[in-house]
């Protein structure tokens, strides 16, 4: 049986070589002084065997020290040794003693029960780790180099699978990515577990015969010395022998004469010793006079083979050139997480320092490759890259083993790249790094010696025609392989899901929806959220930036009404704090104010004490508008030195161009501009750009220059737009452009930027004539749009939330993605014995207890877009939610938590119904596509699109028979009926209602089965009977009293009593024998979307428009209210569209629910049209 040692760390200078190695070591004496003494002075290891491992435990009076149990092993070795680990917990038992065992590393041991429940209540006394024999060590460096080839197959295959996944809608797909990325993780588990086993001179070994392998060294043979931490690489390159030492011990002269006389005795050509981190004088002047041997310390031998000097040069000078040293204040994220006790939806977990996360992050070896941290410009993220990368190099060049060296890309600097290895290879030839060649790089990557940290995501997308957001952050994410670290920055606008508070994902300002990066389908890829400042952050900055008076400073801005809110974004503090003398004067203030200040002084001042002072201050603001629209135009952030001094060559006197070359000088080196290696420049932070190209759009607006305008090939983003938001434009001049009808699909982008930059006027556009015209991208929510002609009129990705749009023409209109801010507040009402759940208005669905409705609700976050139904299981412990984002999720209700996610579907689901033994789900979409599902697995077992014409809005699962209805906006009714057989399904449809003159809302089954009932946009219902021996429903009655749509309708648990809703505001019963209306829930304000009985049948539950879930006692006649809880509000509530007309004809490019919804909201058909 192998022994089990007590491995101790070094920590006594004073006695630098002494060591106690392996043998007995009596610790049955005073057992707990002679332990720590071993502590504090030895530097080797102590073998104890089970006897004495018994008597230490028992003659110790408390925890023998304060320190954690590790076993570090492999399956194969660990079965040795069980007997002597369950001894080891049986002593501590008797004892009142507990042992700390790291249970990642035993998973595949069968330990006992009673061991594992043991370890599992650990508490910490020690660190116990198993030492191999050589022999063994070279067998487990054999089987990682076998793991490490696998795991690079497994990552190639990640990685076709991403790339397929990005245009794939097949759950399949998902899936399997989702069961490859656990595996490749837990692979990487192994590694690092082996790695540790094998202990730091194999940390060194490894990286070196990579090394070695790259610059053509073949290798012979890898040993491990016995006795000693040292291991020999023995090789051959051009014919010549070498033998390479890695050592993680000190190097003394001894060390060197040692391997003199082992490279002499067998005769090798060139030798060299590869330590961790410490050379001595002695050995340093010793190898000086032995030309055949070297010494260098890890670090040292990785710049030298890889020529990394000009890079890590960069790396220090660039972080003092930023001053960030200095001024730099640690900056605090959150994360998304679930609050898995509370059953709640995605929260924020509490605010933590963002260095300290990552340095726990990157030392604790766990799953997650990547995090990408996300924030708005100007919150520090540039910043807090340097100055990462900075506090990581030092930390390597402190100890190299076991520390990564950062990698700093920022990526505005390469923003040509299609490809990671083109990135790569565009780094290396920066910093001229001739011999890192790309697969050697990710080989050491995946034997996590680099951190990666990718700068500025979003700055790579200022060109027209740049590669889209996904495919640019799948060849990033390419840079992740298992054992990896990547940090990514960057703003909010290309990521999924970023912040429900503030963030919306139809806003059209950013991209849309699937255009963003979604970090779903990367489960080892995490967000974090950069906070802004708070009070205690101000103040530190403020300290630093004027130790004297930062008080003075922190009270004028405390107590101004908007610099305060304003200090809380890093970069306006900055600003703030320079410019606080000519911010004071001015009451209100806003970001506009701040950047023109800031600007002004700097214009006014660059020149001071200049001996050639050419250029006049407004030459000065004429020269970075310039020099930012060429970027602008361009369609980069970056600009070549030529362009520059072309640029800059325009605003100097005649006179003074012999002194050009000193002039350009001057220049660049006073303004916004900084410049790097490569001769390019770019502006010192992306706001200033932005904040220049307003400026520069605002002139050419006065000097009616639309010829420039008409050449942007690009909307305007936000960001530019919010600046001139506080800028006056002429809208004289603006709306003239627009007037001149500028006809034509390539003039569709002027237009709409014309519109945009008009909305930040606040321009009325009452009235005006649009026909005709192509726009692309028009802002108008909160305009008002009352009276305006849209006839005839293409709008690409118009944003109408919240709009007035009274009155307004659309008469042959072609709209496509049309933003109305619709959500799905009170869409769809269900309840189960024990819930009632109901959709609000921020894309969740809230979850009450059924019989205290005044508990605290339970909140399921998940979907990207409005929820559009809910169906409960027959059992009640799943949910089914489908959505407007195309995805149907299956919920633990008791858990809160996410099952399954189905994907498949190509268009909004709105029809959704469980299978009689819950097996099943049955789901209808937009695009009149039917598809059954497996809710064990989520399999896709049917799918197709014949029987209905239009959308599939409402599915039932009739309670005793495989029958299944649907109503669609075809304004009919299919009947399917239903067969399985093992793994296969099939659908027939043997029968279609149409009775109905409209569309059809909402179809549903008695509990009985002996009734359908139906409800239409005609303004009535439908009751059909339904036979055993004829399945197909036959016309019974129709049911009339809504004046209005009727949307949802529900039956009695006794089949008795119908409820029903509609667009009236009001929920009717109706009694089922009589047809007759027998009661009118009255109190809702907007429209009833969905009814429901609750399963007792005493209660009746009614969702509305108004975004209010009202629960009534539909049996009395007076004080029917029970309760009412207000749910959160949709969106787009002040939207108007009294008398706005649309064609007879639907308008092309509008669903016919956001038709509908125009209806509902005061749209009227117009009987002219089309």
């Amino acid at each position: 049986m192998h022994d089990l040692r007590v491995s101790l760390a070094k920590n006594d200078s004073e006695h630098p070589k002494e060591r106690i190695v392996d043998g007995d070591y009596n610790v049955s004496k005073n057992s707990l002084a002679t332990y720590n003494d071993i502590l504090k002075k030895s530097a080797g290891k102590v073998t104890l065997i089970s006897s004495q491992i018994t008597e230490l435990i028992r003659n110790t009076n408390s925890m023998v020290v304060s320190r954690q149990f590790e076993i570090i092993t492999n399956d194969e070795t660990i079965s040795e040794n069980l007997k002597l680990i369950d001894k080891l917990i049986e002593d501590c038992d008797k004892t009142n003693k507990l042992i700390k065992l790291r249970l990642s590393y035993l998973k595949k041991v069968n330990l006992t029960n009673r061991s594992r429940r043991k370890i599992a209540k650990s508490y910490p006394i020690g660190i116990i780790v198993f030492e191999p024999t050589n022999e063994e060590k070279k067998d487990l460096r054999e089987k990682k180099e076998e793991l490490l080839n696998e795991s690079f197959k497994l990552e190639q295959q990640r990685q076709e699978l991403i790339e397929s996944t990005m245009n794939s809608d097949s759950p399949e797909d998902l899936s399997n990515l989702h069961a490859l990325n656990g595996k490749i993780d837990s692979q990487g588990i192994e590694l690092n577990t082996q790695s540790k086993f094998l202990g730091k001179s194999t940390y060194v070994s490894e990286m070196v015969e990579v090394i070695l392998k790259a610059s053509g060294h073949k290798i012979e043979s890898i040993d491990y010395q016995e006795n000693s931490e040292n291991v020999d690489i023995k090789s051959i390159k051009e014919n010549e022998l070498h033998l390479t030492r890695c050592s993680i011990e000190p190097i003394s002269e001894d060390s060197i004469i040692e391997l003199q006389n082992a490279t002499s005795e067998i005769k090798y050509h060139y030798s060299s010793i590869i330590c961790d981190n410490i050379i001595e004088p002695s050995a340093k002047k010793l190898q000086e006079d032995l030309p055949t041997l070297e010494v260098k310390t890890v670090s040292e031998f990785i710049r030298g083979e890889f020529y990394l000097d000009a890079y890590l040069t960069w790396l220090q000078n660039g972080y003092k050139k930023e001053g960030i040293a200095d001024l730099n204040i640690p900056l605090s994220v959150t994360e998304q997480v679930t609050n898995s006790q509370k059953n709640q939806k995605k929260q924020y977990s509490e605010q933590v320092k963002l260095s300290g996360y990552l340095d726990n992050w990157i030392k604790s070896g766990n799953s997650n490759r990547h995090y990408t941290i996300l924030g708005d410009y100007g919150t520090g993220k540039s910043w807090f890259c340097w100055e990462y990368a900075i506090q990581q190099l030092r930390e390597y060049q402190k100890n190299p083993v076991g520390n990564r060296l950062p990698i700093l890309i920022h990526l505005k600097e390469y923003k040509t790249f299609k490809t990671w290895e083109d990135l790569f290879e565009l780094f290396c030839e920066r910093f001229k790094i001739t011999k890192l060649k790309f697969e050697v790089f990710q080989e050491l990557n995946s034997l996590g010696r680099f951190l990666i940290i990718f700068d500025g995501f979003d700055e790579l997308f200022t060109a027209p025609k740049s590669q889209p957001a996904i495919e640019k952050f799948f060849q990033l994410n390419r840079a992740a392989p298992a054992n990896s670290k990547v940090l990514l920055t960057s703003r909010t606008t290309f990521f999924r899901n970023i912040d429900d508070e503030t963030f919306d994902p139809n806003q059209s300002d950013g991209l849309p929806l699937e255009q963003r990066v979604d970090l779903k389908v990367h489960p080892n890829f995490k967000k974090l959220f950069l906070k802004p400042f708070e009070d205690t952050e101000i103040k530190g900055y403020l300290k630093k930036k004027a130790p004297l008076d930062w008080e003075q400073s922190y009270y004028k801005i405390k107590n101004h009404p908007n610099l305060f809110d304003l200090a809380k974004r890093p970069i306006l503090l900055k600003m703030i704090s320079e410019t606080l003398p000519f911010l004071e004067e001015k009451e209100d203030f806003n970001e506009f104010d701040l950047y023109s200040t800031y600007t002004d002084q700097w214009i006014n001042e660059a020149g001071v004490g200049r001996t050639k002072n050419l250029l006049k201050p407004k030459q000065r603001l004429d020269l970075m508008t310039t020099v930012a629209w060429k970027m602008y135009t361009d369609g980069g952030l970056t600009i070549k030195n030529k362009k520059l001094d072309a640029i800059i060559s325009r605003f100097l006197p005649e006179e003074k161009w012999d002194d050009v070359v000193e002039i350009l000088d001057e220049i660049k080196g006073h303004t916004f501009l900084i410049t790097n290696d490569k001769d390019t420049y770019c502006f010192a932070h992306k706001s200033f750009f932005e904040f220049f190209i307003a400026l520069e759009l605002a002139n050419k607006v006065s000097e009616e220059n639309k010829e420039d305008l008409q050449k942007l090939n690009k909307r305007i983003e936000q960001e530019i737009l919010a600046f001139l938001d506080h800028t006056r434009l002429s809208v004289q001049i603006l709306s003239s452009w627009l007037s001149e009808k500028h006809k034509g699909n390539d003039q569709a982008i002027f237009n709409g930027n014309l519109i945009n930059l008009l909305r930040t006027q606040g321009f009325d556009f009452k009235g005006f004539d649009f026909s005709g015209l192509a726009i692309h991208y028009p802002n108008f929510s909160n305009s008002n749009v009352t009276g305006a002609n849209f006839q005839n009129t293409l709008l690409i990705q118009f944003d109408a939330r919240d709009a007035i749009m009274d009155k307004a023409n659309f008469v042959n209109a072609k709209l496509e993605s049309l933003i109305l801010g619709v959500r799905s507040s009170a869409k769809y009402v269900t309840s189960s014995i024990k819930h009632i759940a109901v959709p609000n208005g921020k894309n969740e669905i809230e979850l009450y207890p059924s019989d205290q409705p005044n508990q605290p609700k339970i909140i399921l976050s998940g979907h990207h877009d409005s929820v559009a139904n809910l169906a409960f299981s027959p059992s009640g412990k799943l949910l089914a939610s489908s959505s407007f984002d195309k995805f149907i999720i299956l919920w633990d209700v008791e858990k809160g938590k996410e099952v399954l996610r189905l994907k498949g579907h190509h268009d909004t689901v709105y029809g959704l119904a469980f299978g009689r033994n819950g097996k099943l789900i049955v789901s209808g979409d937009n695009s009149h596509t039917l598809k059954v599902w497996n809710t064990q697995d989520g399999k896709e077992m049917l799918s197709f699109n014949w029987g209905h014409s239009k959308a599939i809005y409402s599915i039932d699962y009739h309670p005793k028979m495989d029958l299944i209805a649907t109503g669609s906006f075809d304004s009919t009714i299919g009947i399917w009926s239903f067969e399985k057989e093992n793994d296969e399904v099939e659908l027939e449809l043997i029968g279609q209602l149409d009775e109905h003159t409209d569309l059809v809302n909402h179809v549903c089954f008695s509990p009985d089965g002996k009734m359908l009932a139906s409800a239409s946009n005609d303004k009535t219902i439908i009751l059909w009977d339904i036979k055993p021996e004829n399945p197909k429903p036959v016309f019974r009655s129709r049911l009339e009293g809504h004046d209005q749509v009727v949307w949802s309708v529900f039956f009695s648990p006794d089949s008795n009593f119908l409820a029903s809703g509609g667009s009236d505001n009001k929920v009717r019963i109706w009694d089922i024998i009589t047809g007759e209306q027998i009661n009118l829930l009255e109190g809702h304000t907007a429209d009833v979307w969905s009814v429901v009985f609750s399963k007792d049948g005493q209660r009746v539950i009614s969702g509305s428009f108004d975004s209010s879930l009202k629960i009534w006692d539909w049996k009395s006649k007076t004080n029917k209210l029970l309760k009412s809880h207000s749910l959160i509000e949709d969106k787009n509530s002040e939207m108007s569209c009294k008398g706005m007309h649309i064609s007879k004809q639907e308008i092309s490019g509008l669903s016919t629910l956001q038709t509908n919804f125009l209806f509902l909201k005061g749209a009227i058909l117009d009987e002219n049209g089309d």
